[in-house]
């Protein structure tokens, strides 16, 4: 799985080409988030080869209408979407995207997440794969209950899957997705990270918000709540706080 940056930046040798490309990719994804599908369509070249995979079909398109029509398709119904992450980089001639959303569909919080290989020409892409995880119910629980023990009761606002994500990026994740609750909301937080509750107790000791419990889950997995106090002060980065 892709460590997901909130931060996104391109890798390589730096040069105009690489940063106009990484420009590219941010717009695309911010076109998504806002669902301003005018600017989508205006990133793609009008005769961009366009494919997608997702779990349950294969797309393809031959213009930029279509391809658009595809995307609208997944998010045009959608609210609340929230960016957890995202990735932008040059892999040799491709530029490459990853990125992860929360979202609100038929009034269920759901998170999808869409890896993107792309052809750049000039300010659009020319042809672009993507692979999309679907919208995945964040109330999904395949194991039961299996919530730390002090959180039962307690009904999360919102939950984030930082499985396969470091402290140094899952961290900024968490930030992000606290912002955009209310204070004394509650986040629920999965990971596999073995050193992640020593990682989230430096960052609510300095953003003062307030680790509520912390619990073993199924196999390697651990779970947290997190509740945003009047006093949170989020940062984007762990640096220092180890």
């Amino acid at each position: 799985m892709l460590d997901l940056r909130p931060s996104a930046g391109t890798a390589g040798p730096p040069s105009d080409t690489d940063s106009d490309a990484a420009r590219l990719g941010r717009a695309f994804i911010d076109a998504l988030v806002t669902c301003d599908f005018d600017r989508l369509e205006s990133l793609l070249a009008p005769d961009v080869r366009f494919r997608a995979l997702t779990p349950r079909s294969f797309r393809e398109a031959s213009t930029a209408a279509g391809a658009r029509a595809i995307v609208e398709g997944w998010f045009s119904g959608t609210d609340e979407r929230v960016l957890l992450g995202s990735r932008v980089e040059y892999f040799v001639d491709r530029l490459a995207l990853g990125y992860r959303i929360e979202l609100t569909e038929d009034g269920e919080r759901r998170v999808v997440e869409q890896h993107v290989a792309a052809a750049v020409e000039g300010d659009q892409c020319s042809d672009l794969a993507l692979v999309c995880s679907g919208f995945r119910p964040l109330g999904a629980a395949p194991h039961g209950d299996d919530r730390p023990a002090g959180s039962r009761g307690i009904t999360p606002a919102a939950r984030l899957d930082g499985t396969g994500l470091s402290c140094a990026t899952l961290t900024p994740a968490i930030s992000t997705a606290i912002r955009g609750l209310d204070v004394g909301a509650v986040l629920e937080i999965v990971t596999d990270d073995p050193e992640a509750e020593e990682g989230l107790r430096s960052w609510t000791r300095l953003t003062g918000n307030e680790l509520v419990a912390a619990d073993a889950g199924p196999g390697p997995t651990r779970r947290f709540t997190i509740r945003r106090s009047p006093r949170d002060a989020t940062v984007t980065t762990m640096k220092g706080a180890n």
